[in-house]
This record gives structure tokens, C-alpha cells and sequence, in this order.
């Protein structure tokens, strides 16, 4: 269809019409092409080969419900509008369809007039695509791309003066196509001037200047420079004009975009090194294939990498930065609290502001800034660095590095291969596990935070604070959590079940807390705390250890010379046990109970093991074990042949099986001390006593050896051979045996022997006595050169006893029994006791010094027996009636009489030659002068 200045009308209404207007011809100088009609799932072309109008309408009132309309040029023609021609204000190609296209083919110019002219799109997604080699602009000339998402294309060609497009949607973008078509310069761009609010860009070819004017004040904000050469370049404005989206593909170093809400796009860019910023405003940028430097600036900004190493500059928390997988390491540098985007590895706080930096899955690498940082590895084996300030690191999941740098830095562990690294000098720096872990150097404190079970916390060369307070879940039996300060003056503090505690090398404070707990001490400085109640706790310990309060038990083990232990005020328990070196010749191990109802176990060398206060338990195993006893609840237990032991006690004590001997030591004044042996060849031993004291020395069986004290003591032996010495004062001896020695010195008291069998004093023993005799037994008990006392008293069994007093006047008293009483040398006192009794004469007469007197003689029962080897001429048997005469001179009358009785005094005498010249001598009284007779008297 045809026709100058007129209207050329198509018209259809099926779903596969294409009405085309074509063939205009171009001389017409005015009119309208005007299509009406609808068009039902097909497209509407209109052809045009030349128009020169000066009011052009194409396409106006169509109604398209599915198709597209399609206005272009022919090949080798082209849509000119003179600028020769009367201006109008009007000038549109308008279209109310769908997606609409409008081509202009390369060759031809597409010429706008200098006036204010329109092109105008639809209100969907139109495209305005312009393939011109030469399109020129003469005025202010604007672009309308309506509603819907419009791409505004230009492909190669040259343009000057201005291009406004003048309504910017939201989902509406620039295209500037360079794509290096043969015989085709690339498209230079010399200026899109935006209205206030919109974005200017001026391109200069080569090397480019692009200013950005976000709020049209014709003031250029910043300065990018780059180069176009032959390859892709995208602009993108969204929203109200205030948006910049750019991509590029070679040699962009850097694109800033002004203030506002921006978009910056480089995915087509191949450059390694591409910088994009996008100041103030929420913007959108979008980095090239290679690495680039990507910075929102201020605002809630959206940024993606792409290939690359990319790194991004956040400092919004609402900041986004999208990454896909294997594009490339790619880092963060954040001024505010910042979590990694998945497939971002790096992220560096700046600044010095307290702010926190998480990862995500990756192996990350995350660094603080100045100030206080919260650093989260998350999954993956990350690298943290803390930076200044104090910092919390934690790696999370995977076996990480973590380095805090300066400040008071804390770790969070939950991996053994997790680690933590600090430099000297670095402050105070702690770790928290629920692991078990050791602190590497140049960090002071860890704590168990959430463990679950038996775990190891271990310190390193420093002063270590090792704190396990916050476990609240008790390990499973027969586990524990375990503390070791390793080296310097550590303090560990348990947790409210029973740990293990060794401070290591220094002087160390160990705090158990509930639970039982046991601790390792190896420096005296080392310090134990307990509370009341809280458990049974055991100290293991090489060197000598004294308990603190509150502590029950201590163990020496690793022992390697001697060492004491002691307890407290408490009930402990003091083990040697292990100890398995020998002490030094002349040193022990030792043992201190203190307070308190204490068991103590020995070695296997000789220890000494003092219970203290309390009735004790002492063990001393192998070895000559030394006790101290003060309580007569105290026990001793021995094995057999575990060595030769000793009981040292302040009070009265019965050895126990398998112990050989007791001291006393430090017995109280005015006390009453027995000391017992048992069975074995005991020695009890009171030389050590130094106040007046009651002391009994009590053998037992076995051959014992017992010495007394400087004061008034008792010894017997028991039974057995028994060797006893009773030392200073008037000592008592209990003699079973006759093998039984008593020991004197001179000047020692009066001391007495009391026995059960025939027994001859030693020196310097006083008196004996006999008791206990078995019935009908025969006892000689013999005195010495002393004035003995000779005592048959507590016969209380018929037995035969003889007392022979020997030298010294001694004293002789006879059983109820028939005795035979002999004083011996000396003028002794002879009592007979009950029955027939015998007072035996037979030593060499001496008027003054050998008169024996018979205080209790019975006459018809008791006899007096004379030695005929003293009283010669005298027949054996019944004193011949002649050698007898009684009277009150005392004197013979005949020279038969031999024995003379003084009726008056008692007094008899010896007559060697009766009443001749020879003189009598006197060698006995009988006390109360009974009316004697020569029956009284027999020879033997």
C-alpha cells in the first residue's frame, strides 16, 4: 500500500496475520502511518525503506495479545528525520504492544533533529536497538523504553552531542555494543547526560574518562579511567536513574560509581585486575572474570565476584557478596560484624572498631582488625588472626590455626588438631576446650567448657591458669578429668568430679573442688586447696609433702631418697608403697598422720610411720619399720619376716604380731606406761623415759630383751630366755625361766625379782620373790652378796622351796608350806612360814657378822638344821639329846654339849670343846624363846 501524504491502513485480526507497511516513498514530506486492528498470537512488521517526515506515528493503537511488534529498516535504507525541516515538539515511533522491537539496521543513518524529540516504547520489556554506523543526535534528544524492563542497545557506530533516556525502570539497561565488526571502528560513546537524579557518562575512545554525576549537578563526582577496544561493554541503570550496572571485558582498571543506588557489572571482563567501588547508596556490583577489587561503599550493598580472586570491601552488615563455587580465593575486608558468604574464603576486619568476623564451610582465613574481634572459623580447616585487641577465636568445625596477636586473646578449641598460636609478650591469652589439649608457648590459661567425658588439659613452659569449673558432666567410671601444669607456677582449679592435678615443674596452686581428686607435687612451694566435704583427695608426691586441710590422702611414688610425708588435722591415708628406691644408708622414709584417725603403709625399706594424734593405722610392710605411737587405739601391722620393727609410743602398748620392740619415749610425768611384747624376741625399751613414770616392761613369749627406765620400773620377760635390766630405781623383775638374766649396776635402787621358779639373783638385784610356783614343783631361790629378801609368801601351791640367802644379811620368808630357809653368810632374818619349815645353818660361824635369827620357829613342827661340815663333832641326824642344853645362862655344863640355848634371849651358840676352855660362839636367835630341846635340832 502506497500514497504520499496520506494514511496508509493495515488491518487483521487472525492469530497468523503479518500486516507489513512498506515501500513508503521517501519523497512524502508529511503525514502518519497508522495500523489499528488485533492481532491474536502472531506479529506485526512494519517495513519501511526510506521516511523523511517531520511527524511520524508508526503503529499507534495496536492491540497484541500475544505477539511481538517489530518496526526496522530495510537493508540499506534507513529512518531519517531532516533537521532541515520545521521543528516539532513532538517526534515518536510509539508502540502500545507487548515486548516491542524497533530495528535500525547497519548502513543507514538514523538521524534525530536538533529539536526535542522522542522515541517511545511500550510499557513491557522493549528493546531499541541501533546498528548505525553513524548515528548523530543534533539537541537534547530523549529515549522513553516505557514500562517493563527495556534494553537500550547500540551497536557500532559514532555519536556526538547528547542522549537522554529519560525514564530508567527498574529492571531497564544500557547496552553499548563494541563487537568489532570488520570495517567497523568500536562504538564510542562521547556522552549520556542524565537529568538530576540520573547518571552522566562521558567515554572518550582509547583510554576513557567515565564521570559519574549521581545527583545531576553537572558536578563530576568521580574519575575511572579505562579502555575500549573491540569487546563488550554493558551499562545497566535500575530503579529511579540512580543505578550504574557496568561490565567490560578488557583493560578496566577501575570503575567507581558515584552516590546512590548503583549497579556495576564486569562479568564480562577478562582483565586480572578490575576495581569497582560504589560509594554511597544501596548498590549492586558485579566483578569480571578476573580479580577484582569490588567496594560498596557506604549503604546496604550487593556484590558479586565471579572468576577470580576477588576481594570485596564491606562496611554495612547488610552488605552482600554472592560467590559461586571454584571462582577462584576470594576475600572480604570488613569494617563492621561480618559473616563469610558461601564460597568466599577470606575475611579481614579493618579498622578498630569492636566487631566480630565468621566463616563458613571453606578452609577460611580470617584476620581481625585493632580492636576486639569475635572470630568463627566455622566448618573447614581455617587460619585466625586476632590482630591488636582482645579477641575471641573460634575455629569450629576442622582442624584449625589460630594466632590471637596482641591483647588478652581466648581460644575456642573443639579439635585435636586445632591450634592455637601466640607470640611472646602478647598478654594474657586462655584457650576453651571441651578436648583434650595442650596450650602451646606464650599462652597462660585454659579452660573445659562443655566436656563430655575424660579429657587432658595440659599448660606449657609458663605460668598456666588451668580451670575445669565449668564442667558439668561427669566422665564415665573410671575416667577423670586430667590437669597438668607442665612447667612454671601454674594454677589449676578442678571441676565438681574427680580430677587428676599435676602442677609440673614450679610452685604450683591445685584447687580440686568436689569430687574425689588426686594431685601430683613435686615442689615443696606446691599448694593443695580443698573445702570441707568435698570428696576424698589424694596427693601422689616424690619429695617431702605436708597435706593442707581438707585433704585425706597422700602417696610417695618416684621416690628416690628420703622424704616425709604428713598429714592434717583429718582422717588421711600416707602410702609408701610405691616407693621402689632405696633411701640413703641412715635416712627413711617418713611418715606423719598428725591429726586425725590415719592409716599409713610403709615401703618396702625402713620407714618410720607416725600416726600422730588419733587412733591410727600403721602398716610398715618389708623393711625395719620405726612406729610412733600415742593413742592405745593405735595398730601396727607387720608381716612376717618383713623386717625388724620398732614401736616408739608415749604411753602403755602391746606390740602387735611380727613387731619386735617398743621404746618409750616421752612419757608423761606420774603416767602408768605398760609396754607388751608378743611373741616373738621382743626388746622393750624404757632408757628414753625422762620423767617420773610407772613403767612395766612386759615380755610376752620369745627371748626378750627389756631395759627399764632411771625410775621404779616393772620387767618381765614372759616366757622365754629373757635378758632384762632394770636401769635406776627400785625395778621390779617377773622371772618364768631360769635362763632368765636380771641386770643391775651398782647404786641402781632396790630391786626385786619376782619368780616362779627356782632363780639365783644377780648382782646388784635386792630382793626375790616367789610367785606363781606350780604345785608341787621344787624352787631354790638364791640371793647374792647383798642383803637380800628371800620371799616364799605367795607360794600358794605345795611345792618344796628353798631360800638361801648367801651373803649379806639378808631376809628369808618361807611359804605356808614346809620351807628350807638358809641365810647364808650374814646375820639374816629367817621367817618359815606355815608347815614344816627348815632353818639351815651352814656357814662359816662369825658372832658378829653371821647370827641368823628364826623369828617364827614352830616348836614340834620346824626344825633347825645344822651343817655338820660348821658344827664338827656333832652326829648326823636327831641332835644326840647330850650335845643339847637349854638354861638361862646360856653357857654348857658338860663337855658333851655342843649346842647351847639361852632360854632367856633365844640366843644359841656353838661349843666346840662343851664346858671346857674353848669358848661358845653365837650363831643364832630364835625370836620368843620357845622352850627348845635337841628334838628341835638335826645334823646334815
Amino acid at each position: 500500500m502506497a500514497g504520499e501524504n496520506g494514511t496508509y491502513v493495515t488491518v487483521g485480526n487472525s492469530a497468523d496475520n503479518l500486516a507489513v507497511i512498506s515501500g513508503v516513498d521517501g519523497s512524502v514530506t508529511g503525514g502518519q502511518f497508522i495500523g489499528a486492528g488485533e492481532f491474536v498470537g502472531g506479529d506485526l512488521q512494519s517495513a519501511i525503506t526510506e521516511i523523511r517526515y517531520n511527524y511520524l506515528g508508526i503503529v499507534r493503537n495496536y492491540t497484541l495479545t500475544d505477539g511481538v511488534m517489530e518496526v526496522f529498516a530495510e537493508a540499506g535504507h534507513g529512518l531519517f528525520v531532516d533537521a532541515s525541516l520545521a521543528p516539532l515538539n513532538y517526534r515518536a515511533l510509539y508502540s502500545e504492544g507487548l515486548d516491542d522491537v524497533i530495528h535500525i539496521p547497519v548502513g543507514p543513518t538514523f538521524h534525530l533533529s536538533g529539536q526535542t524529540d522522542f522515541i517511545i516504547g511500550s510499557r513491557h520489556n522493549d528493546e531499541f536497538l541501533s546498528g548505525q554506523s553513524a548515528l548523530s543526535v543534533g539537541g537534547e534528544d530523549s529515549i522513553l523504553g516505557g514500562g517493563g524492563g527495556d534494553e537500550f542497545l547500540i551497536h557500532p557506530g559514532s555519536q556526538s552531542s547528547t542522549l537522554v533516556i529519560a525514564d530508567f525502570d527498574a529492571d531497564d539497561r544500557i547496552v553499548i555494543k563494541a563487537d568489532g565488526a570488520a570495517g567497523v571502528s568500536p562504538q564510542v560513546v562521547d556522552a549520556f547526560t542524565g537529568v538530576a537524579g540520573q547518571v552522566k557518562y562521558s567515554i572518550v575512545r582509547g583510554v576513557a574518562t567515565i564521570e559519574i554525576d549521581a545527583n545531576g549537578d553537572a558536578a563530576t563526582d568521580n574519575i575511572v579511567s579505562f579502555a575500549v577496544n573491540q569487546e563488550f561493554l554493558r551499562f545497566y541503570t535500575i530503579g529511579s536513574g540512580t543505578d550504574l550496572y557496568v561490565d567490560y571485558r578488557k583493560y578496566v582498571d577501575t570503575l567507581d560509581a558515584s552516590d546512590g543506588d548503583n549497579i556495576v557489572d564486569g562479568y564480562f571482563t577478562d582483565i586480572n585486575a578490575f576495581n569497582i567501588r560504589g560509594y554511597a547508596g544501596n548498590d549492586r556490583l558485579f566483578g569480571t572474570q578476573g580479580a577484582n577489587l569490588i567496594d560498596g561503599g557506604s549503604g546496604a550493598d550487593y556484590m558479586v565476584g565471579g572468576d577470580g580472586d576477588d576481594i570485596y570491601i564491606v562496611d554495612q552488615i547488610d552488605d552482600v557478596v554472592v560467590e559461586s563455587q571454584d571462582q577462584g580465593l576470594d576475600q572480604i575486608s570488613s569494617s563492621v560484624s561480618y559473616s563469610l558468604a558461601n564460597n568466599v574464603e577470606n575475611l579481614i576486619l579493618i579498622g578498630a572498631l569492636n566487631i566480630d568476623g565468621v566463616g563458613n564451610d571453606l578452609a577460611n582465613d580470617i584476620r581481625g582488625n585493632a580492636g576486639d574481634n569475635f572470630l568463627y572459623g566455622d566448618a573447614g580447616d581455617d587460619h585466625l588472626y586476632g590482630n591488636a585487641g582482645v579477641d575471641l577465636l573460634s575455629g569450629g568445625i576442622g582442624a584449625d590455626w589460630m594466632e590471637g596477636g596482641q591483647g588478652n586473646d581466648r581460644y575456642i578449641v573443639d579439635n585435636m588438631g586445632d591450634t592455637a598460636v601466640e607470640r611472646a609478650g602478647e598478654g594474657f591469652d586462655m584457650v576453651d576446650t571441651s578436648i583434650s589439649y595442650t596450650l602451646g608457648d606464650n599462652i597462660e590459661a585454659l579452660r573445659l567448657i562443655g566436656a563430655q567425658g575424660a579429657v587432658d588439659a595440659r599448660g606449657n613452659g609458663a605460668k598456666n591458669w588451668l580451670n575445669a569449673a565449668w564442667v558439668d558432666v561427669a566422665p564415665a567410671a573410671g575416667t577423670q578429668i586430667r590437669l597438668y601444669g607442665e612447667g612454671g607456677d601454674d594454677n589449676l582449679l578442678g571441676s565438681r568430679y574427680g580430677d587428676l592435678l599435676d602442677g609440673g615443674t614450679g610452685v604450683d596452686s591445685m584447687t580440686g573442688g568436689a569430687g574425689n581428686d588426686r594431685y601430683i607435687v613435686d615442689n615443696a612451694g606446691d599448694v593443695v586447696i580443698e573445702q570441707a566435704d568435698q570428696g576424698f583427695d589424694m596427693v601422689d608426691t616424690s619429695i617431702s609433702y605436708r597435706l593442707g586441710d581438707n585433704v585425706e590422702a597422700l602417696r610417695l611414688m618416684g621416690v628416690t631418697g628420703a622424704v616425709e610425708a604428713h598429714g592434717n588435722a583429718g582422717n588421711n591415708w600416707l602410702n609408701a608403697v610405691w616407693v621402689n628406691v632405696a633411701p640413703a644408708a641412715g635416712t627413711q622414709i617418713r611418715l606423719y598422720g598428725e591429726g586425725g584417725n590415719d592409716d599409713l603403709q610403709g615401703s618396702r625399706y625402713g620407714d618410720l610411720l607416725d600416726g600422730g594424734t588419733g587412733a591410727d593405722r600403721m602398716t610398715g610392710g618389708l623393711g625395719n619399720d620405726s612406729y610412733v605411737v600415742d593413742n592405745a587405739g593405735d595398730i601396727v601391722v607387720e608381716q612376717a619376716g618383713a623386717g625388724y620393727d620398732v614401736v616408739t609410743s608415749s604411753i602403755g602398748y602391746a606390740l602387735g604380731d611380727n613387731v619386735e620392740a617398743v621404746r618409750l619415749i616421752g612419757v608423761a610425768a606420774g603416767a602408768t606406761v605398760v609396754a607388751q611384747g608378743n611373741d616373738l624376741n621382743n626388746e622393750l625399751n624404757a632408757v628414753w623415759v625422762d620423767q617420773s613414770a610407772k613403767v612395766s616392761l612386759l615380755g610376752g613369749g620369745g627371748n626378750d630383751r627389756l631395759l627399764g627406765s632411771r625410775y621404779d620400773d616393772l620387767l618381765d620377760g614372759g616366757t622365754g630366755a629373757d635378758t632384762m635390766r632394770g636401769g635406776r630405781g627400785n625395778d621390779s623383775y617377773v622371772v618364768d625361766s631360769v635362763t632368765d638374766l636380771v641386770y643391775e649396776q651398782a647404786g641402781e635402787g632396790y630391786d626385786v625379782i619376782t619368780s616362779s621358779v627356782g632363780y639365783r639373783l644377780g648382782a646388784n638385784v635386792e630382793g626375790l620373790r616367789l610367785v606363781g610356783v606350780a604345785e608341787g614343783a621344787s624352787v631354790v631361790a638364791q640371793g647374792n652378796d647383798l642383803n637380800n629378801s628371800l620371799n616364799a609368801v605367795w607360794v600358794d601351791k605345795s611345792a618344796s622351796i628353798s631360800l638361801l640367802g648367801h651373803g649379806g644379811d639378808d631376809t628369808l620368808q618361807g611359804s605356808r608350806f614346809g620351807d628350807l630357809l638358809d641365810g647364808g653368810a650374814g646375820s639374816d632374818r629367817l621367817t618359815g612360814g606355815g608347815g614344816a619349815d627348815r632353818f639351815h645353818f651352814g656357814d662359816v660361824l662369825n658372832a658378829a657378822t653371821n647370827v641368823d635369827t628364826i623369828l617364827d620357829f614352830q616348836k614340834g613342827v620346824d626344825v633347825i638344821e645344822l651343817d655338820d661340815a660348821v658344827f664338827a663333832g656333832l652326829n648326823l641326824g636327831k641332835l644326840d639329846a647330850s650335845a643339847f642344853v637349854a638354861n638361862a645362862s646360856g653357857t654348857a655344863t658338860s663337855a658333851d654339849q655342843r649346842i647351847i640355848y639361852d632360854t632367856d634371849s633365844g640366843q644359841l651358840f656353838y661349843d666346840a670343846d662343851g664346858s671346857l676352855g674353848g669358848a661358845a660362839v653365837l650363831f643364832g636367835m630364835v625370836a620368843g624363846h620357845p622352850p627348845l630341846t635337841g628334838a628341835d635340832f638335826v645334823v646334815v
